[in-house]
């Protein structure tokens, strides 16, 4: 059944990681948008200098998260639906 099975979880992966990917891109202009208004509000914390100085922990916790999320998704849909 892993033959059958393994597309569905790897389309849930690859969803995982194009979700991660868009997420980390609208992040930019976001951040870089409220950097000023953070930083007047929070004194002296600008999230955009944070986003910057923290992307690849950032990243990695954006993009793991996609990819569990969509594996977990694409197995319990899985056992629902697919009766092999």
């Amino acid at each position: 059944t892993a033959y059958i099975q393994g597309p569905f979880v790897m389309v849930g992966i690859i969803y995982g990681v194009v979700a991660g990917l868009l997420a980390l891109i609208l992040f930019f202009p976001i951040t870089y948008w409220l950097g000023g208004a953070t930083e007047s509000f929070f004194t002296g914390f600008n999230i955009f200098s944070y986003y910057l100085a923290s992307f690849a922990e950032i990243a990695l916790i954006i993009m793991s998260a996609g990819i569990i999320i969509g594996a977990l998704s694409s197995i319990l849909a899985i056992r629902k639906y697919l009766k092999v």
